[in-house]
């Protein structure tokens, strides 16, 4: 993976997070989806943030 292309990983990682969360709170039923742990989430919020730069 070119490391240009990083910064955009790190865009459809939240994406997919936020996705997650959504489709559990509108469920009767939870799916069995991990959720990032905290050091996870400020790593990806360092690399999308990068593309602002």
């Amino acid at each position: 993976m070119s490391t240009t292309l990083i910064p955009y990983l790190g865009v459809v990682i939240d994406g997919a997070e936020k996705w997650a969360k959504a489709i559990n709170n509108s469920q009767k039923y939870n799916l069995p989806i991990p959720q990032f742990s905290g050091e996870e989430k400020k790593y990806y919020a360092q690399i999308r943030d990068s593309i602002k730069l």
